[in-house]
């Protein structure tokens, strides 16, 4: 079985590699990367990500939003912050 996200709405849901990643690439889109630049800052972030989440079942939506965050401020802190700010909205 996979990780489970829990979400703030006490829904769960099956964590998404790809989701994240074209998360993670949207946002640096957004903010001007290229869109080559923009994907290997993604599969960097995801990565590390994955790293992060292999010894866990479960994680809040919140842990692994700020765990996106402080890896992509490492590539892109505009990104990071887009990433952020964006998450909030919806």
């Amino acid at each position: 079985m996979g990780i489970i996200i829990y979400k703030s709405s006490n829904q769960r849901q099956n964590f998404d590699l790809e989701k994240l990643t074209t998360s993670i690439e949207k946002s640096c889109l957004a903010v001007g990367d290229k869109p080559e630049q923009a994907k290997l800052f993604a599969k960097q972030v995801a990565g590390q990500i994955e790293s992060w989440l292999a010894d866990k079942s479960e994680v809040t939506a919140a842990d692994l939003r700020r765990q996106v965050e402080l890896n992509l401020a490492k590539f892109n802190p505009q990104a990071s912050q887009f990433y952020q700010n964006f998450k909030q909205l919806i």
